[in-house]
Order: C-alpha cells, then structure tokens, then sequence
C-alpha cells in the first residue's frame, strides 16, 4: 500500500481579463535556475526581465504579460508561488 501517490503533473488553471490560461507548475530544476538568475543578477533593475522569462516558460504567453496591470502580474506571481488566494 502506497502512503504518499502522485498520479501526474498538474497544471495551473489562470483566468486573465475573460480568457483562461494553462500552466504549467514550476519543476524544481525550474525553480532552482530561477532563483540562481535572480541571486546572481544583482541589481532590482534586472530581475524584471528575469520574472517575465521565468512566467513565459511556464505557459504564459508573452502578448498577455506584456499587456497586463502591473499589480495583477504581482498577483500571478503570487499564485504561482503558493502564496495567492486559490479559489
């Protein structure tokens, strides 16, 4: 008998200004290379660039970052991370 199971990766289910999103969660090589981009990139400046590609590889195109309010890209990020509201 198993005591822990995971059948599959799942994926994030994001809804963004009436269209819905899939992405997908971040593996741990993902996160791990992310977050080594952002120790070694020094500068806050920097880091913006970094946390859009870090977002595109998960699924989220590019057009729809590129178009939203600064602070709903905040709340993705959040989600992303565990630390956002799930519904």
């Amino acid at each position: 008998m198993e005591d822990f199971n995971i059948e599959k990766k799942d994926t994030l289910s994001v809804g963004l200004y009436g269209e819905t999103y899939r992405l997908s969660r971040p593996t741990v090589k993902q996160q791990i290379k992310f977050e080594k981009s952002l120790a070694d990139s020094g500068k806050d400046t920097e880091q913006l660039p970094l946390i859009i590609d870090y977002v595109k590889t998960l699924g989220m195109p590019e057009e729809v970052i590129d178009e939203m309010q600064a602070d709903h890209f905040v709340k993705l990020l959040e989600y992303i991370g565990g630390k956002g509201k799930k519904k």
